[in-house]
C-alpha cells in the first residue's frame, strides 16, 4: 500500500516510520530545509529510534511546488528561471492534494516515483514534440 503522510514534525515522522514497517510511504512538509534534512537520512528531532530508521529504512520526503519546479528544470536540462508573482488574494495558503476520488472513480493511484514519473513525461513529450535526444 502507498501512504502519505502531511507533516514531519514528531508525531508525523512516528507515523512514517510505523506505517513504513510494511507500506511504501512519502511524507510531506512545507519546510524545505527539513526535507532536504531527512533526505539526507538526518533527523530534525533528537529521537535515536528515528535517527536509527532513517539510516537503516527507505522512505521518501517531499517539499513544495518550488522544488517540484527545481527538478523540472535539472531533468530537462533547461537554463530557465523561476519567475515569482505575488499569490491571487484568494490562493489558498495550504493545498490539500487528495486522490480519493481518482483511486474511487477511475481505480488510478501513483505506481511510479516521482524522478521516474517525471523523466517519463519529458521523454514522452521530447518525443511527441519531435526533440533530438542526441
Amino acid at each position: 500500500m502507498k501512504i502519505t503522510i502531511a507533516g514531519t514534525g514528531y508525531v508525523g515522522l512516528s507515523n512514517a516510520m510505523l506505517l513504513a514497517q510494511h507500506n511504501q510511504v512519502i511524507a510531506i512538509d512545507i519546510v524545505p530545509e527539513k526535507v532536504a534534512l531527512l533526505n539526507a537520512k538526518k533527523s530534525p528531532i533528537e529521537d535515536a529510534e528515528i535517527e536509527d530508521f532513517l539510516h537503516n529504512k527507505q522512505l521518501n520526503f517531499t517539499a513544495t511546488i518550488r522544488q517540484l519546479a527545481e527538478l523540472v528544470i535539472e531533468l530537462i536540462g533547461s537554463k530557465s528561471k523561476l519567475v515569482f508573482m505575488p499569490l491571487p488574494a484568494d490562493d489558498p495558503m495550504q493545498r490539500k492534494p487528495d486522490i480519493t476520488l481518482a483511486k474511487a472513480h477511475l481505480g488510478w493511484q501513483p505506481t511510479v516515483q516521482l524522478r521516474e514519473g517525471l523523466g517519463q513525461t519529458i521523454a514522452y513529450f521530447d518525443k511527441l514534440l519531435g526533440v533530438d535526444q542526441g
